[in-house]
């Protein structure tokens, strides 16, 4: 939860410039606040697909676990401000994300966008790994605007990948493959492959309780309520 004051040395009008939030709004969010990003809680702003808009208030710019941060953990640009065992950590437990930057758009931290050359390097590489990728919109929510590549044809592909660039803020994704659980049906009687999302609550006190989304395997690589009618809550029971 760190993240901003790590990477831009706690500036976090950079932050907000990385993430695609304007310094008109990024001002406002941060209006009454401490000056300290949160480690818990969400901005009082949403994307449209376009841009970030403003839908309360006041709040404080948080940190809210969007493909875009994660993004920043795994990019090259950002590795040294962290040691060895948080680098070998972020190479363990996160996808390889990267965002599509158009040419000369700000990157943050004062740096710019990748130039065309590097860009276009990029999205080579992502037409190349296809199968393994997805693309995703960096604040989007439910698996909306959400493309499977593996699920895509390369000229489908090609064009979701054109139009990211476009209009910026998109992140490209290793696909996390699941693994699948029996499930049994207790009016058929039968047992299925479904496949779960879990998604934990955190506080500075610890766990604070989770919830569960699934949908049958068939039913296609995105577990979201928004995106894809298969998909149900499930209920969570802890056992001490």
């Amino acid at each position: 939860m760190s993240l901003p004051r790590r990477l831009f040395d706690g500036d976090l009008d950079r932050y907000a410039t990385e993430i695609g939030i304007g310094p008109e709004l990024g001002a406002l969010l941060r209006r009454g606040g401490s000056g300290v990003p949160a480690t818990f809680g969400r901005a009082d702003a949403y994307h449209d697909g376009t841009a970030y808009s403003r839908t309360g208030p006041g709040g404080k710019l948080t940190l809210d676990g969007t493909p875009l941060d994660l993004a920043l953990l795994t990019d090259p640009r950002w590795s040294g401000s962290f040691d060895a065992e948080e680098r070998a950590l972020v190479d363990r437990v996160l996808p390889w994300s990267r965002t599509l930057h158009a040419a000369g758009a700000s990157a943050g931290g004062g740096s710019p966008a990748p130039a065309a050359s590097g860009l276009a390097d990029l999205v080579d590489l992502c037409r190349e790994r296809r199968e393994r990728l997805i693309l995703k919109p960096g604040a989007g929510y439910g698996g909306l605007d959400t493309f499977v590549g593996r699920e895509c044809t390369d000229a489908e592909w090609d064009k979701v990948l054109r139009v990211a660039v476009e209009r910026g803020g998109h992140v490209a994704q290793e696909r996390v493959v699941p693994r699948p659980e029996p499930v049994y049906d207790p009016v058929t009687g039968t047992v299925d492959p479904w496949i779960a999302a879990l998604g934990i609550f955190l506080t500075d006190e610890g766990y604070a309780g989770a919830h569960r989304r699934a949908n049958r395997a068939d039913g296609g690589a995105i577990v979201g309520l928004s995106s894809n009618p298969d998909t149900g809550m499930v209920g969570v029971f802890s056992h001490p």
